[in-house]
Parts: C-alpha cells; sequence; structure tokens
C-alpha cells in the first residue's frame, strides 16, 4: 500500500504524485483526513478531476466547523466520491 500524506491542500495536484501513482498502477484512493471541507475536499476533487475513483471513510475525517463538516458529507462529496465507513471500506477491500 502505499500512503502519501502532506500538510497542505490539493495533495493531488502535485504532478510528482500523480506520476508515483500510475507508476504503481494505482486506479482507486481511499481519502482520510483533517479539515473536511478544505483539505479533504480539495483533496478529493482534485483526484476526481485527474480520473481517479475516489472513496471517503466518513469515520476518519472531521472538520472544526461541524455545518461544513456536515454539508460536504451530505451535499458535495457524493457528488464526486463514494462515501463510506472505515470498516465498510476494509470488508470491501478483503473481498
Amino acid at each position: 500500500d502505499l500512503h502519501v500524506r502532506s500538510r497542505r491542500q490539493r495533495q493531488m495536484c502535485i504532478r510528482d504524485r500523480r506520476r508515483i501513482l500510475d507508476e504503481r498502477g494505482v486506479t482507486q484512493l481511499v481519502v482520510t483526513g483533517l479539515a473536511t471541507g478544505m483539505g479533504v475536499e480539495s483533496t478529493v476533487r482534485a483526484a476526481y478531476d485527474a480520473g481517479l475513483s475516489v472513496v471517503v471513510a466518513t469515520d476518519a475525517v472531521t472538520d472544526p466547523v461541524a455545518e461544513r463538516h456536515r454539508a460536504c458529507l451530505e451535499l458535495t462529496l457524493p457528488g464526486v466520491a463514494e462515501l463510506g465507513t472505515s470498516a465498510d471500506i476494509l470488508a470491501l477491500l478483503a473481498d
């Protein structure tokens, strides 16, 4: 498994990260992180725009603004990613 950590928004916009993913044949990302309405959302959108399938682990994201977190999970992210709990995602990966 490849783990990419970043302290910047729009991690997936960095060209060398995309090259690393392509070299490994990665087609799907599972996204977790802080600031659901900022870093998480921008990473999800960038990955989606790059043609990757994106899954957000809903119990592994948070935001300091509860309303922004809720709005992202209910309104924004479902349009560009699949959503599921960490347990759901791990169960699907185990199949």
